[in-house]
C-alpha cells in the first residue's frame, strides 16, 4: 500500500457518522424499552392463564366426582 491506512474501514459508510450512531442507541433504547413493557404484560397473561386452567381443570375433576357419587 502506499498511502495511509484508515482508521476507519471505507466499507463502514454513513454509519460511522455521530448522528447514524445516535439514532441507532435510540432505536436501540426504544426497543428494549418497549420489550420490557411487553414482557412484563405477557408474564402477567401467563400467569392469569395458568391460574384459569388449573381453576377449570380442578372444576372438572370436582364435577366427575359428584357425577361419581
Amino acid at each position: 500500500m502506499t498511502g495511509p491506512v484508515p482508521a476507519i474501514p471505507p466499507l463502514a459508510g454513513p454509519l460511522t457518522s455521530p448522528p447514524a450512531l445516535l439514532f441507532g442507541l435510540l432505536a436501540l433504547l426504544v426497543a428494549v424499552f418497549l420489550g420490557r413493557i411487553v414482557l412484563g404484560v405477557a408474564w402477567r397473561l401467563l400467569l392469569v392463564a395458568i391460574v384459569v386452567v388449573v381453576g377449570i381443570w380442578l372444576f372438572s375433576a370436582l364435577r366427575t366426582l359428584l357425577v361419581a357419587l
